[in-house]
């Protein structure tokens, strides 16, 4: 009965870690979004640093940096889930016997 309850467990964990990562990277995928929509050919932007050490376009490559893990981590998450699942269905009825 124990191995049932850890699974469930790992499984809501999962879950929520998924929710979570798929939150974060929404937020951020806006943010670097709107960053864009700003410094692209707006008149007041042309006083604003845009080369390759400027705050801002440090702070969007950072975002854009922190995008692709949460992408990655999500889809780790998402097979665990589904590893865990299976596991669950198929290989624990079998230990019941």
């Amino acid at each position: 009965m124990e191995v049932g309850s850890k699974a469930q467990e790992a499984i809501a964990y999962c879950q929520k870690a998924t929710s979570v990562c798929k939150a974060r990277l929404h937020r951020l995928t806006n943010e670097v979004k709107s960053c864009s929509d700003l410094t692209s050919g707006s008149d007041l932007t042309r006083d604003v640093p845009t080369g390759p050490n400027s705050d801002s376009n440090n702070s969007i490559m950072d975002k854009q940096s922190e995008i692709e893990t949460l992408k990655g981590l999500s889809t780790e998450l998402e097979r665990k889930v589904d590893l865990v699942n299976f596991v669950k269905i198929t290989i624990y009825p079998m230990l019941l016997f």
